[in-house]
């Protein structure tokens, strides 16, 4: 996952259960939306232990706290900056540390490869 901004929308969602803005489910309707999921990752062909993993579902996930803690979603630019950004990892797996990113703005960013050096 991309750690902070997930943290972020966690933290926003918890505030908005302790303020109340965001009440609570149910336990039954919380333990049928558990079950639900869990057949549903499954159905997906996702290992039995590797179910809390969220990688790419993590921006669905996101979303889903900020609808329901009534909040502002993230930025669109972090999802697709993430993603390419594990597209660089595999591509480069030498490099991409390197690579030089800037968000121009909520939608929009540009990356900045190094220059290959002279052996």
């Amino acid at each position: 996952i991309c750690p902070f901004p997930h943290f972020h929308c966690q933290t926003q969602f918890v505030l908005s259960l302790l303020d109340g803005s965001c009440p609570l489910p149910s336990r039954e309707e919380m333990e049928r939306e558990i079950e639900a999921e869990t057949a549903s990752r499954l159905g997906r062909g996702i290992a039995t232990r590797h179910l809390l993993k969220l990688d790419s579902d993590q921006w669905d996930y996101n979303d889903e706290l900020a609808l329901l803690g009534r909040f502002q979603p993230l930025p669109p630019y972090w999802k697709d900056l993430y993603e390419a950004n594990k597209g660089h990892r595999a591509e480069d797996l030498l490099n991409y540390k390197t690579y030089r990113y800037t968000v121009l703005n909520d939608r929009e960013w540009t990356v900045q490869r190094p220059r290959a050096q002279n052996a």
